[in-house]
């Protein structure tokens, strides 16, 4: 049988091994006891122990707790375990090559080197994954997959991204004890910032009295006034009435309510289309929120998705028409929404919050609604789904799209085909 060499080998594959049993459950320590798994635990993806809630039977006695995976006996002290109480209770040490005897605090931990179980054909395969320079590892194979294998694929990589989305929600829900509304409008306003200006939105809405904001919903400047006014970005002079009006009324609020200002400079301009630019996201935002979208009536899953989508036909002050910025005119031009924004706003926030909500009230229909919801919109098209698509994965909803997202950036570009069902198809074949 070939060697392995030692640089090689990955500690991931060896999870990967334990996890689907693949290296059966009867063992030798290295010191000769007989080991038999009588539980493998549970996969910690977490800090602490690889697997928890583990049970051996070592000669005749059971022992219960963690178990960890090395590719070195020595990475135990290498990574200072002998040092973290968590790992004081784990019950047996697994490790590709065994360079040194180990304790778990007071016991001489039970070792298990794994070098001669290891078939050096299949990690071959997994190393060829691994190491692969190209966008989607196994793009040369996927095709040979079974297509039902890639959906199952592309619905776990989607709920991973959703799921992930809405646990900022339900932190900002934690934070703000309780406050689904506030949250609601935390997620609008990073989605309405981007990638380059989503800080900014989420400190203007920290900063902003959101309370009173909805209070004055039928006032034609005080929401405009206070939004811009907190961002920082009212000019210090100018000569048109409109922004003068909203410099008089954001003084009057600054002075009544104590209001705190952010930099002007915190707000980003480079490489952003005009369109994108913060007052006109400001602009648009702000009638948004004089609108008051209804949460009630959202959470309760009783809108379809064009009702929802009709929430954001909005129109700013047609001072906006001419301006992408206070200082600057330009020519006439529309302010409202486009349909590519009014999806992307559906997509990263709208569904997240949905689902957030799901979760928090354990309410599985909800969750299911926020997901299927991503069905009934267009596909996205970018760089990442013309790369599917040239591989002969098509998208035909934003379902799709989401979910090939997620799927190149989580896990084919860290290189995770060990957590992937495609790639554990490939490696099995």
């Amino acid at each position: 049988m070939l060697e392995f060499k030692l640089s090689e080998m990955k500690e991931e594959y060896l999870h990967y091994l334990f996890r689907f049993k693949l290296l059966g459950n009867q063992f030798k320590t290295v010191d000769g006891k007989k080991l038999e798994i009588l539980n493998f635990g549970t996969y910690n993806t977490n800090a602490g122990p690889d697997f928890l809630e583990g049970k051996i039977k070592l000669n005749e006695e059971v022992w219960s707790g963690p178990i960890e995976f090395h590719v070195k006996s020595s990475d135990w002290l290498l990574h200072k375990h002998q040092l973290d109480k968590r790992y004081d209770n784990v019950i047996a040490h697994f490790v590709f090559e065994h360079d040194v005897e180990v304790k778990s605090g007071s016991y001489n931990l039970p070792t298990i080197e794994l070098k001669s179980k290891i078939d050096f054909g299949h990690y071959s395969k997994y190393a060829v994954l691994a190491e692969s320079k190209k966008i989607i590892p196994c793009q040369s194979q996927i095709m040979e997959v079974d297509p039902f294998m890639i959906y199952q694929q592309k619905e776990r990589a989607l709920t991973n991204r959703i799921f992930r989305k809405s646990q900022i929600i339900l932190q900002d829900i934690h934070r703000l004890n309780g406050d689904t509304e506030k949250a609601f409008y935390l997620s609008l306003a990073r989605t309405f910032g981007g990638k380059v200006n989503s800080i900014p939105f989420e400190k203007l809405i920290e900063l902003s009295d959101l309370k009173k904001l909805q209070k004055w919903k039928e006032d034609k400047y005080a929401i405009v006034a206070m939004l811009f006014g907190v961002a920082g970005l009212l000019p210090l002079l100018s000569t048109d009435d409109y922004v003068n009006e909203l410099k008089t009324e954001f003084n009057f609020q600054k002075h009544k309510l104590k209001l705190k200002e952010l930099n002007a400079s915190e707000w980003k301009y480079s490489r952003m289309y005009a369109h994108g630019f913060p007052p006109i996201r400001l602009a648009q935002f702000s009638e948004l929120i004089r609108k008051k979208i209804p949460l009630s009536k959202l959470i309760s899953g009783e809108m379809t998705m064009k009702k929802i989508m009709s929430l954001f036909d909005v129109t700013p002050h047609e001072f906006w028409e001419t301006h992408y910025r206070f200082e600057t005119s330009t020519k006439l031009k529309s302010t409202k929404f486009s349909k590519d924004f009014k999806s992307l706003l559906f997509i990263n926030a709208i569904v997240p919050f949905l689902f957030a909500i799901g979760v928090l009230n354990d309410d599985e229909s909800l969750k299911v609604k926020a997901l299927n919801y991503l069905n009934e919109l267009e596909p996205e098209k970018n760089s990442v789904i013309q790369s599917w698509t040239n591989l002969g994965i098509k998208s035909e909803t934003a379902f799709d799209t989401q979910a090939l997202i997620e799927q190149k950036n989580e896990f084919c570009s860290k290189k995770k085909c060990l957590f992937c069902t495609v790639g554990t198809k490939l490696l099995r074949a």
